[in-house]
């Protein structure tokens, strides 16, 4: 009677998503290899809360139907997450409820709900006292949700979510949870983290949990892509990254009052090595550094000098070229324009 955990799809129909579908082959591999019956997915199931396009729910019931024809699976259940609502009185998929053509049953939870030792609470449900009142034992608690001290993505800790010393009132002996993407134990809270990268940045290596024979094995998942998030101070530091075949990558890159002219050079040169590695560039942007030093200059002496000789003095502290100086007066006088 072996289970798998999973969580936070984040499925979509946008085209630079379409890694994420590739879960359901893994899912159906993993199915048959550990005689998965029973299949957990712990929220945030979709991107977008609402308003889905019938290109992603089609996308999605086929996959469905295509894992319950092609594995033994009998049971889906799916906790609802924070993506997966707007009105948490008529979440989107609680319509899966009610369909038949599946060769399992799917049960999609927006509400507190226990099921055999099993209890399940959706996001928006965060009064674990009053819960505790009809529920007070499981097994096992899946979850949704943030607590306080929980490490986030940059590395900061949490201190706008729930208070875990709320849940002392629920007695259990596992606790699973989604929500998070950065796998973690926290006291006696699991993340399972999601299957693969969502957000630039991402990189923790995707896993599932099977629950066999009430052991738990963590299992490893294959590459998806990365979303490689760049940083650079000069174009050549791109070199530095592990960019691999498919990633995406975004581009941050300084720029100064000496180079910035050379912007598109720049944008010529970083795409042009993301292509070589068989990548693909989802945005560069340039950052133009604040002179700390010039600035206060301007500001100390604005009140002293007329425009032109603070733009003298700021062209030769920066070291600019003569051409520079020579716009910077045509525009402060106004351009002219001469055919002859």
């Amino acid at each position: 009677m072996n289970r798998l955990i999973l969580s936070d799809l984040h499925l979509t129909d946008n085209i630079n998503d379409e890694y994420r579908w590739k879960i359901f082959d893994v899912l159906i591999y993993l199915c048959n290899k550990y005689n998965v019956y029973e299949l957990i997915i712990l929220g945030d199931i979709t991107e977008k809360k609402d308003t889905h396009s019938s290109k992603l729910l089609h996308l999605m019931i086929n996959h469905f139907i295509r894992l319950t024809d092609l594995c033994k699976v009998s049971s889906i259940n799916i906790l609802c997450g924070n993506h997966d609502y707007i009105d948490s009185n008529n979440p989107y998929f609680s319509f899966l409820n009610k369909i038949d053509t599946f060769n399992c049953n799917i049960h999609f939870i927006y509400e507190p709900t226990k099921i055999e030792e099993d209890l399940y609470i959706p996001y928006y449900y965060t009064d674990f006292s009053e819960i505790s009142k009809k529920y007070s034992f499981c097994n096992n608690l899946f979850l949704h949700h943030s607590f306080n001290g929980i490490m986030l993505r940059n590395g900061s800790y949490e201190d706008k979510g729930n208070d875990s010393n709320n849940l002392t009132n629920i007695k259990f002996n596992n606790c699973y949870s989604g929500h998070i993407h950065f796998q973690q134990t926290y006291k006696n809270i699991e993340y399972i983290g999601s299957p693969y990268a969502i957000k630039f940045g991402d990189n923790n290596k995707g896993r599932v949990l099977l629950l066999k024979d009430n052991k738990k094995e963590y299992i490893d998942l294959p590459r998806f892509i990365n979303k490689v998030d760049v940083k650079l101070t000069n174009p050549e530091e791109i070199r530095t990254y592990d960019i691999l075949e498919q990633d995406q990558v975004k581009v941050e890159i300084n720029l100064t009052l000496q180079n910035c002219h050379e912007y598109e050079d720049i944008v010529r040169y970083i795409k042009k090595y993301i292509e070589e590695k068989g990548a693909i560039l989802s945005s560069i942007q340039g950052k133009l550094l604040q002179d700390v030093n010039i600035t206060n200059t301007i500001v100390n002496t604005v009140g002293k000098l007329d425009s032109s000789e603070i733009i003298k003095r700021f062209c030769h502290n920066k070291q600019l070229p003569n051409n520079y100086l020579f716009t910077a007066n045509n525009a402060l006088n106004g351009f002219t324009y001469s055919e002859n």
